[in-house]
């Protein structure tokens, strides 16, 4: 069964803002806990995980600028998986070194924590 109208674009739009708006709300509810509990190591993985869902923002935003050829269109598929693909290497990148921006959230967060 082929699903045709408006639903078949709009339909994985909203799954996928769902889903990052659970990770929005997840985030500050790992945040809180962390820093009223004093974990460093859980502080340093919501910071990380932040960092992880802000690139994958990024890489999927680069790809939509980039100009697709009808010729070799993998349709919805080609779409989950490039969001896949984006999601795992924000992930992978995320986890090393990525931009330095879960580094700056943890020392920030800390020395706030620290302050009150």
């Amino acid at each position: 069964m082929k699903i045709t109208g408006d639903y078949a674009t709009t339909a994985p739009l909203a799954a996928q803002n769902n889903r990052e708006a659970a990770q929005a709300g997840s985030f500050r509810s790992v945040l809180d806990n962390a820093l009223a509990a004093g974990d460093d190591a859980k502080l340093k993985a919501a910071c990380q995980e932040f960092e992880a869902v802000f690139l994958k923002q990024l890489f999927s935003s680069m790809r939509a600028t980039v100009l697709k050829s009808e010729l070799l269109d993998g349709g919805m598929q080609e779409d989950i998986f490039s969001d896949m693909l984006d999601e795992a290497i924000a992930g992978e990148a995320a986890k090393g070194q990525g931009i330095g921006l879960a580094e700056e959230m943890y020392k920030y967060f800390r020395l706030t924590a620290g302050a009150k």
